[in-house]
């Protein structure tokens, strides 16, 4: 598959110039392998195409260690643009950077890390009701959104379940900023033109919000639908049988308008023709109003009523 270029790449002289102002967010080598007992292996929380990342205390401070590898052609420079660019990224649902390495040609990023691990993890889990899904994709929505609102135009291409970790109150933090490394996510239109745009992040996102509603991967398992829950979820969708493969306890705590805004969104994001499919805007404002129909005509912690015409 091919790999995306991301915009917000630098100038040799700019990369050079902007590091010296990070100079503050260097941690040297030796204590994040204090940090991590050397990377051990029983600290390893994630692994992935591009390295490992593992769990350590740091002053006091639980965190994660990105441990990057250029076995897949990751260079210094690359390292370097990946740094400046999350030290400028301030948002409450993407994950902050805390600092980084370069010593000994290592490349490690230093992340915060949330203490319930990732989304995909609890999809199938009774533990997340329907108001506390709608609450997680509501702000992981919130992320994207002030991603795709920034001048570089950042597109994820790594927007999945796994990418998106969760705090020990429940609130999602997008991880990734990685290029496409999931078929089950992966926006049709990119596999054939290679060129990923902020569209390719909505489509996945639609596949996320299939995932939170039915309960399932996005690589599941159907005799009619193969193993794409995009699919699976589509089929179903348009022959008004969806209800089929969500979880029945999960459906009856779901209030009716607001499972039909939900599950439309879900599948608009899917379209193929990406002029169609929402924006970010949309998809925030249209979550919103999955909430407060689900909350009975008012926004939560607002103590309003909702003038919205769909109320």
């Amino acid at each position: 598959m091919r790999n995306h270029k991301r915009s917000r790449q630098l100038a040799k002289g700019k990369t050079v110039s902007s590091l010296e102002n990070l100079e503050h967010l260097k941690i040297p080598l030796n204590d994040i392998k204090q940090a991590t007992n050397n990377f051990a292996y029983e600290n390893i929380i994630d692994k992935g195409v591009f390295g490992v990342a593992y769990k350590g205390k740091l002053s006091w401070r639980i965190l994660a260690f990105k441990r990057l590898t250029n076995a897949v052609g990751l260079q210094k420079t690359d390292f370097y643009n990946e740094v400046m660019f999350r030290s400028t990224i301030k948002h409450d649902n993407i994950i902050s950077l805390v600092g980084f390495c370069d010593e000994d040609d290592e490349m490690i990023l230093v992340l915060e890390h949330q203490a319930k691990g990732s989304l995909d993890m609890y999809l199938s889990s009774p533990r997340l009701t329907w108001w506390d899904r709608v609450d997680i994709c509501l702000d992981i929505a919130r992320g994207l959104e002030y991603l795709q609102d920034d001048p570089q135009k950042i597109v994820l291409g790594d927007l999945k379940s796994g990418s998106i970790h969760l705090d020990e109150s429940w609130r999602p933090k997008i991880c990734s900023f990685n290029t496409f490394s999931n078929l089950g996510y992966v926006d049709p239109l990119y596999m054939e033109t290679g060129r990923a745009t902020k569209e390719t992040d909505i489509y996945s996102f639609g596949v996320l919000l299939f995932e939170v509603l039915c309960g399932r991967q996005a690589t599941t398992k159907d005799e009619d639908e193969g193993w794409l829950l995009c699919r699976l979820a589509c089929h179903h969708y348009e022959n008004g049988t969806l209800t089929e493969i969500i979880d029945p306890i999960l459906r009856l705590q779901m209030d009716q308008d607001s499972w039909n805004v939900f599950s439309a969104l879900a599948y608009r994001c899917l379209n193929m023709d990406p002029s169609i499919r929402p924006t970010a805007p949309m998809v925030v404002q249209e979550l919103r109003e999955v909430f407060i129909f689900q909350n009975g005509g008012s926004i939560p912690g607002s103590g309003t009523v909702s003038n919205s015409i769909f109320v």
